[in-house]
């Protein structure tokens, strides 16, 4: 199962077991109340026999002056005993006590709560068994429907790759005929735009990832701002990066992060704005001189967008690729300031070579 359908799978699994329990507990609240109150019956009752026949040791005797005597017939609690009040035959003056210690009568109590919650012990197994199974049932529909969302895309991407494809075969063929022009740059450009909105595609699918391999941070973000300088050209794109910061991770991941950031900070930056991209210690920043963003905290979420252009996947899908490659991500905003997104690659970092 894939990360959000485990969290919708334990979200669910909570709610049921949760609503469950509060009605189970107020069922073992009243069978608790039942049994307590049987329990009080049955000692008054053991009582009313032993007032005619005082011969057991089951209960203690007192007698106390009819005006001290209290309520007939019902047992009563202090906090010391607990005792019923009964009738001398023979003595109108005097009433008898019948006392049970408290200590006995709260090891009563404790036996009768420890076979409630024995029992509890084993529904509560049960409740859990059972909220698990209608969560995942439950699920089931979302799971159908993102299964087919995925179909669909994947048919997408395989008919759109092909006449992308072949755009870029025949724009070879024209550059080869009519030569170099800026006009078949920006083609390109856009031929690769779409390619990276495929990669971002294919990620959102779980596709793999590729191998591990060593390479130069410098020369891999120098080739991605070489290709947005085209793409936006009224922007100033600055590249702070010492050319000996080697890292070692799936290169074409790292590609799509640093090209979604790049994009949304171009995209999203003010008329004549500037985008740096720079390495200091351990951390690579990409930074813009933007509009910011009004919920830094909800940046991150998917479908999450503060304007009508995008899907609000792509910092989603960053966030996903850096927790692939166990690098940390973070992001400082500022309405009319601008954006910062680091990329802590500590975990990814070779050596200055």
């Amino acid at each position: 199962m894939r990360r959000y359908e485990v969290e919708s799978l334990l979200k669910s699994f909570v709610l049921f077991f949760v609503l469950i329990v509060a009605i189970y507990g107020l069922f073992l609240y009243q069978s608790y109340a039942d049994k307590h109150h049987a329990l009080d019956a049955h000692i008054l009752q053991q009582m009313r026999i032993f007032s005619f026949d005082p011969t057991t040791q089951a209960f203690e005797l007192s007698f106390v002056p009819r005006e001290q005597a209290g309520v007939l017939l019902e047992l009563q609690h202090d906090p010391d005993r607990v005792y019923g009040t009964f009738v001398v035959p023979t003595e109108d003056h005097f009433r008898m006590q019948v006392i049970l210690p408290i200590a006995r009568y709260r090891a009563q109590l404790t036996q009768i709560r420890d076979e409630v919650l024995r029992g509890a012990i084993l529904y509560l197994l049960l409740i859990a068994a059972i909220s698990l199974m209608l969560a995942y049932y439950s699920l089931q529909p979302i799971r159908r429907a993102m299964h087919l969302n995925k179909e669909f895309i994947r048919d997408i991407l395989h008919d759109v790759n092909t006449p992308i494809a072949s755009i870029a075969v025949n724009l070879k063929l024209l550059e080869r005929r009519l030569g170099s022009a800026r006009p078949i740059e920006r083609i390109h450009n856009n031929i690769e735009t779409l390619s990276m909105l495929g990669e971002n595609l294919h990620t959102y699918l779980g596709m793999q990832k590729g191998e591990l391999t060593e390479f130069e941070l410098y020369s891999l973000v120098a080739e991605r701002l070489e290709y947005f300088r085209v793409l936006y050209p009224a922007l100033t794109f600055d590249l702070a990066i010492m050319p000996d910061v080697w890292l070692r991770t799936h290169r074409n991941v790292l590609i799509r992060i640093v090209d979604n950031l790049i994009d949304n900070a171009a995209k999203y930056n003010l008329p004549q704005g500037r985008v740096t991209v720079r390495w200091d210690g351990t951390r690579l920043t990409i930074a813009d001189t933007g509009r910011g963003i009004r919920n830094p905290g909800r940046a991150f979420e998917r479908h999450y967008k503060e304007g009508e252009r995008g899907m609000g996947l792509g910092l989603h899908i960053v966030q996903r690729l850096c927790r692939e490659l166990k690098i940390g991500l973070t992001l400082e905003s500022k309405v009319g300031v601008g954006t910062q997104v680091h990329l802590e690659c500590s975990e990814i970092w070779v050596s200055e070579k």
